[in-house]
């Protein structure tokens, strides 16, 4: 994992201006950059504001447990500060790091389904145990090629979620 994960995200603000500036009393709109750092060795995030300096800050889930590495991706929404920031790009080592351990994931996601297909029906056991169904499915895909989301967009955590729900139910049937 490259230290450390780099993402970008942006919006946009209407500033407000005198009327004879903007007749149709709308204001101006300015874009708003930051680059959010996710620093592994002590689990916290550097914000670091076009025109401020860096802030150091936790980043949680409501119920308080910290956000780690494998829930970021590009497209993700985090609630920072009390205003949610959806992750637009990232580095090009965090990109290469999020496709490549999606790639593994997925070859070890497979292997489990494979595996647990000798004994019973993967998406029923899945849907006893609440996956309805089953992150970049193969079986969804129209010519049966499973194409992994690129530039950073692939989900881990959900990825993470599949594997460990996979183990457990292999586990009935390997003892």
């Amino acid at each position: 994992m490259p230290n450390p994960l780099v993402f970008m995200s942006w919006w946009n603000e209407e500033l407000a201006t005198p009327v004879e500036f903007t007749p149709s009393g709308q204001g101006m709109g300015m874009r708003r950059q930051v680059k959010l750092h996710y620093l592994p060795a002590h689990g916290t995030f550097q914000l670091l504001a076009e025109d401020g300096p860096a802030l150091t800050l936790s980043i949680e889930h409501p119920d308080g447990t910290p956000i780690g590495p494998q829930e970021l991706y590009v497209g993700a929404t985090l609630d920072v500060l009390g205003r949610p920031m959806t992750l637009r790009s990232a580095s090009a080592k965090t990109i290469s790091w999020i496709d490549s351990e999606a790639k593994r994931l997925l070859k070890r996601r497979e292997a489990l389904c494979a595996q647990l297909q000798k004994f019973r029906d993967v998406h029923k056991a899945l849907e006893e145990l609440g996956i309805s169904q089953l992150y970049l499915n193969p079986q969804m895909a129209p010519d049966s090629q499973m194409t992994l989301p690129s530039g950073g967009k692939a989900n881990l955590k959900r990825m993470h979620t599949e594997i460990d729900v996979l183990e457990k139910v292999l586990t009935r049937y390997r003892t």
